[in-house]
């Protein structure tokens, strides 16, 4: 999912005043050099997943706004702060209402859980059937160890929102300076990206048949 973000991230860049992810981008590059940026920042994770705000768009906004370095370590922690707060809120709410609330989504993400631990968590990460606040609030319900759900949260997203910071800074200096090396880094970057995901993706696989 995070590649298909990058793709049209990418396509954004050069209006970068249009545009959801640009839109939260430039409410986020206007608290650079406020003490209180970086915390109101991760806030704004916390809140997002509650009111299940695209976690995408604010991982996306976060690091065209901060830069590759701080957008990806801003990104890092507020996602797993967002996972965290609606984890507990899903597991102080319980099974059943969820279930009464999402019926067939719940049952499929169930399924998906029954083998529980760290691998059934980053594989649902990496194929999403349920948006990412009501995967965090069902695994909450379903019992899963809040270790084996941060665990498996990092594994199946940090690589992604890495890829991104790497990819989606390379992007904005081909575009302001297409030069043959950057054209090559950017290149470099998104196979580098592709191997991280079919590496971790056999990894998983291999895994989940034991």
């Amino acid at each position: 999912m995070l590649a298909i973000v990058v793709v049209a991230v990418s396509r954004y860049l050069p209006s970068a005043g249009s545009g959801f992810v640009a839109g939260t981008s430039s409410a986020i590059a206007a608290l650079r050099g406020n003490p209180w940026g970086v915390p109101i920042v991760l806030l704004a994770f916390a809140v997002g997943s509650i009111v299940s705000f695209p976690i995408l768009v604010l991982i996306g906004a976060t690091v065209l706004a901060l830069g590759p370095w701080l957008g990806f370590v801003c990104a890092a922690i507020g996602t797993m702060l967002a996972a965290t707060v609606t984890f507990s809120l899903g597991r102080t709410i319980g099974r059943r209402p969820l279930r009464r609330w999402l019926g067939r989504r719940a049952q499929l993400l169930e399924r998906r859980l029954e083998r529980r631990g760290i691998v059934a968590v980053a594989l649902i990460r990496k194929v999403p059937i349920v948006p990412f606040t009501l995967v965090n609030m069902l695994v909450g319900a379903s019992g899963v160890s809040y270790r084996d759900f941060i665990v498996g949260t990092a594994i199946g997203m940090l690589p992604g929102i890495a890829a991104f910071a790497i990819v989606g800074g390379r992007a904005a200096e081909l575009w302001t300076n297409p030069t043959p090396t950057n054209v090559a880094l950017a290149i470099a970057a998104v196979l580098l990206w592709i191997a991280v995901v079919l590496g971790l993706q056999r990894v998983m696989n291999r895994r989940t048949r034991k």
